[in-house]
């Protein structure tokens, strides 16, 4: 009877079959590799406008509760704003007092935060809050104006890993029997006390600069201006939005 005979596999054979599978299993492995951080750089850009709109819309919305008279301070520069507003106290829409809103870029912590005040605290506090004023009798005489009718004080962060935070007015000029939209850079003194605007432009462009994720942030608030715009390129997005506040200044 005729033995079956195996042919066996040489050291050689099994060395190749052990690279080539070596090789298959490291290509797989970028293949894979590639796909999750696809996915995760999908995500957390997706993430980030998501925040952003969310931002955004929340900036827009407490704005637009802005209230101005001639006796209770507004200042609007280039990276913060902060105004009075108008809001329902005690979730009771009968009944109405002023807060102050202030929205600026927390350098620290990379957050655009919302300040609220409303606390009846020492004048020194709502001026370490709500700085831009002439000297200490202008603070005074504000703070007078406003602090009867204050609550308590606190902040909002509204969004993470933020690198920049910008304010553009446009203000309404009466210009003979028509009214012009000017940008800020082309208006006149009168809506303005040294850097800061003191009267309320008809519309304002908010500009939010951000990173997609913290590890990005935390290399970008180390690094020199090269590296910041190195990584902002890679991993970062910029969102503006207009709005619209009609006249405000009494005017």
């Amino acid at each position: 009877m005729r033995k079956l005979q195996y042919k066996k596999f040489t050291l050689v054979e099994l060395l190749a079959a052990m690279a080539v599978f070596s090789i298959l299993l490291l290509v797989s492995m970028r293949l894979f590799s590639g796909a999750q951080q696809l996915w995760v750089r999908s995500e957390q850009k997706t993430n980030a406008f998501a925040d952003a709109r969310t931002a955004m819309e929340f900036v827009a919305v407490r704005m637009q509760t802005l209230v101005y008279y001639e006796n209770v301070p507004f200042s609007m520069k280039d990276n913060e704003i902060w105004f009075a507003t108008s809001m329902p106290m005690d979730n009771r829409d009968d009944e109405y007092y002023l807060r102050f809103l202030k929205f600026e870029r927390d350098a620290n912590a990379g957050t655009l935060v919302m300040r609220i005040y409303a606390g009846k605290e020492e004048s020194r506090k709502f001026i370490a809050h709500f700085p831009p004023f002439k000297n200490q009798d202008a603070a005074i005489t504000a703070w007078d104006a406003v602090s009867s009718k204050l609550g308590s004080s606190e902040t909002v962060e509204l969004i993470d890993n933020v690198t920049d935070f910008k304010i553009h007015g446009f203000f309404a000029v009466k210009n003979g029997n028509n009214w012009e939209l000017k940008p800020q850079e082309s208006v006149s003194s009168a809506f303005k006390d040294g850097s800061s605007f003191i009267t309320p432009p008809y519309m304002i462009e908010v500009e939010i600069s951000l990173l997609d994720n913290k590890e990005a942030y935390l290399r970008w608030k180390d690094g020199d201006d090269d590296k910041k715009k190195e990584i902002f390129s890679e991993y970062g997005y910029t969102f503006r939005r207009a709005i619209l506040l009609g006249h405000r200044s009494g005017e």
